[in-house]
This record gives structure tokens, sequence and C-alpha cells, in this order.
């Protein structure tokens, strides 16, 4: 399911207000594309090597264009959860 459509600014701004850098953390370059699906990072029982369906982490994350470091963004964390807003119906 795609992203609303002001969640991107919304994500950007929290961001900003947490004084987390534009640049890349690996090349130092600011060239950033947006993944507009959310991610959800499994949570997995490493004693037992069982992979639990829920819960999940539910994160964004950001491509670096130049070097392909990806940037994984926890949205509890932000405060952004629930995902609402903007005009998408899907």
């Amino acid at each position: 399911m795609s992203l609303p459509n002001d969640f991107r600014q919304r994500f950007l701004n929290e961001l900003r207000n947490r004084g987390v850098s534009n640049n890349c953390e690996l090349c130092n370059q600011n060239n950033w594309a947006f993944v507009n699906e959310g991610v959800a990072l499994n949570i997995t029982d490493f004693s037992t090597n069982v992979r639990i369906p829920q819960p999940n982490i539910p994160s964004v994350a950001m491509i670096c264009n130049n070097c392909g470091n990806i940037r994984l963004f926890s949205l509890g964390a932000l405060n952004l959860l629930p995902i609402q807003g903007g005009t998408d119906n899907g």
C-alpha cells in the first residue's frame, strides 16, 4: 500500500525537527530516493531461528542514489503512527 500523499513531507519535517542530517552517512551526498511504500521489519527469535510474522516494526526507507545506502526509520519512534492523511483512496 502506498503511503498517503502528504506523508513524505510530514516525515521529512519530523526528521528535520529532530536534527537528522540530509547527507548520507557513507558518501556525504544529499541525493535520496524516498520509497513510497511502508516497510515492515519482521521480528525473529534468534534462540530458535523462528521468524515471527507479528509483531513487526513499521518503517520507512530512503535510498541514497549515489552509493545505495538504505536508511530505515521507525515510524513509531518518530510518532508517525498511525499513518493517516493524504488523498489516496488505497
